[in-house]
């Protein structure tokens, strides 16, 4: 397809079955679903300086596992959304931090709502999700 940003740590989000919100970090390799790369609204480069710049610190997080450095995850649950990372021995996005508020679909900007509904994982709640499997609600595209 081309358009995948090989070896580049990319952010893109979602919304779960309830409408809570997710931010999923590629590590360069993860897949991305084909809506986020081929969007025309919001450009998968710009969505983590749009969740820092436009939502505002609405809570603390909860990290769930021990990292290295965490700050970047910890600044984007503090923001209402959860947080996964690509995990290469899973194979699936699994859970790094947590929101102590929520960020809500109903809360979004109307350009955001646009954006996200087509980004429906419905087969998940983020709640009680430690791992996601992206491909069980969305068609995406893997680094070659």
């Amino acid at each position: 397809m081309g358009l995948y940003p090989e070896d580049i740590d990319c952010i893109w989000i979602a919304m779960d079955q309830n409408g809570a919100l997710a931010a999923f970090v590629t590590a360069g390799v993860a897949p991305i679903p084909n809506l986020v790369l081929n969007s025309s609204l919001i450009k998968l480069e710009n969505i983590e300086q749009i969740l820092i710049e436009q939502f505002p610190v609405a809570g603390e997080a909860n990290l769930k596992v021990d990292l290295p450095r965490p700050d970047d995850f910890i600044a984007i649950s503090k923001r209402g959304f959860f947080v996964y990372d690509w995990d290469d021995n899973e194979q699936q996005y699994v859970l790094i931090s947590t929101p102590t508020y929520l960020k809500n679909y109903a809360d979004l900007a109307q350009s955001l709502k646009t954006y996200i509904q087509t980004l429906l994982l419905n087969s998940y709640d983020f709640s009680k999700s430690n791992k996601i499997n992206v491909y069980k609600d969305l068609i995406c595209t893997i680094a070659d």
